[in-house]
């Protein structure tokens, strides 16, 4: 049914709370390998201390995660360890992932419902950022889910086409849905509240998503430019002018052209909105 809303974002309600459960499990791992190297396991505290343990640590800029072996659990089908590489470099882009989805679609909302940031908040205040299902490409939360098994089995959804009614339905509150998510996830992210919200922490938190949509925007640069100065990779050419007759320019790339608007765009957004 095309009327129904399709995902494409790399950033969404499920993804989002997925990479809040990495967070999680981040910080509970290299909790836990910090006490492997300071501390006998009959010395283990409870699961909370060793998080907290485990933040402290992947917050800290003192490196001390260098010195640690963070191991994944559950991971492969195997005996050999799993290392967790650069542990605390994943913890701060998650963050900023989180950071920017929070603010980005905030912002999207704030512009279409005419509302300034502070309106937008006392809307969005009682939003809970609550589990979501993939329902191929169309985004239900968990609850509904459960609500639209129950009536099947009520006999209250009869049919396909009743089924696909209902789809309908939740398909057109996703965007206010997805919003509330988004708000919901930057409140967690900083532990903050609607009541605790000033002109001070939006501008700050505005600054940021900005500087986080620029090293998005560098990271997909520099990647791209691999394909253009990696001599591997150029190694099928004769020269560096059959390469960009076939490929074009590093300039001409779609992914840094969007990348690029997207940015304009992002920037453009935030620049108009009002306290």
């Amino acid at each position: 049914d095309k009327s129904q809303y399709i995902e494409f974002d790399y950033l969404a309600p499920d993804t989002v709370n997925e990479i809040f459960n990495s967070l999680e499990l981040l910080t509970l791992w290299t909790g836990k390998a910090w006490y492997r190297r300071y501390h006998s396991f009959a010395d283990f505290p409870g699961t909370e201390e060793i998080i907290k343990k485990g933040k402290e640590i992947l917050t800290s800029v003192e490196g001390e995660i260098a010195s640690l072996e963070v191991l994944g659990e559950n991971i492969e089908n195997s005996t050999r360890k799993t290392v967790i590489l650069k542990a605390d470099k994943a913890y701060r882009m998650y963050r900023d992932m989180i950071h920017y989805y929070g603010v980005k679609n905030i912002a999207a909302y704030a512009a279409e419902k005419r509302l300034s940031l502070t309106a937008t908040a006392e809307r969005l205040a009682r939003s809970k950022r609550e589990d979501w299902v993939n329902l191929g490409g169309q985004l239900i939360k968990r609850c509904d889910l459960e609500i639209i098994k129950g009536d099947i089995l009520d006999g209250k959804i009869s049919s396909w086409s009743k089924l696909h009614e209902r789809y309908v339905i939740l398909s057109r509150a996703y965007p206010e849905e997805k919003s509330a998510h988004a708000y919901a996830s930057l409140m967690d992210l900083y532990g903050k509240t609607g009541e605790s919200l000033n002109t001070g922490f939006w501008k700050d938190v505005l600054a940021k998503a900005v500087e986080i949509r620029e090293m998005i925007e560098k990271n997909t640069y520099e990647s791209r430019l691999k394909d253009y100065t990696n001599r591997f990779r150029r190694i099928t050419f004769d020269s560096k002018e059959e390469m960009e007759a076939v490929t074009g320019t590093v300039e001409d790339n779609s992914f840094i052209k969007i990348a690029r608007k997207e940015s304009a765009d992002f920037k453009d957004a935030v620049s108009k909105l009002i306290f």
